[in-house]
């Protein structure tokens, strides 16, 4: 069977047509939300609760905050890193359409991510302070940093790569 031939085939599979290729990184991106949201409630520390008159009081709760949201922040850029150098490295048409899917998919994975994380923490004893995002912005941190990237890796190809080709071309 010849190049072509083969290519034919593998664009004729099922689910592998335009759409298909368009929606493939969603079940990765669903996989990193888990992975995610299990790592972000296990990486937070608990908070040190006591009981008084009856009342769950938790023992800085400020500084748990900011841990909380930091802790969400860096695991929401490294994977927005990863998404976003998947994107330029996995080869395929339809750039723009890509871009969007995985923004879009990036974003729907953030909040997949922080629900995960405070379900997995209402089943502990620490409801003086449950884990929840303080600081909303940082469910953007994903999908912004998948999308720099793969815009500036982009850029980097046409420009700097693609270019002296181009140059080279003319006589």
């Amino acid at each position: 069977m010849s190049e072509a031939a083969a290519e034919d085939a593998a664009r004729k599979a099922p689910g592998r047509g335009p759409v298909g290729e368009l929606l493939a990184p969603l079940p990765l991106l669903l996989a990193a939300a888990v992975v995610g949201g299990v790592a972000w409630w296990l990486l937070v520390p608990s908070p040190a609760v006591t009981e008084r008159a009856g009342v769950l009081v938790a023992a800085g709760v400020p500084e748990l905050f900011a841990t909380q949201d930091g802790v969400f922040a860096v695991l929401a850029v490294g994977l927005g890193l990863v998404t976003g150098v998947a994107l330029l490295l996995r080869p395929g048409g339809h750039r723009v359409l890509r871009v969007v899917v995985v923004v879009a998919g990036s974003a729907l994975a953030s909040l997949g991510m922080w629900r995960l994380g405070v379900a997995l923490s209402a089943s502990g004893p620490d409801d003086a302070a449950p884990l929840t995002v303080h600081a909303t912005g940082v469910l953007a941190l994903w999908p912004a940093l998948a999308a720099t990237v793969a815009f500036v890796g982009q850029l980097w190809s046409d420009l700097v790569i693609a270019r002296p080709a181009s140059r080279r071309a003319r006589p």
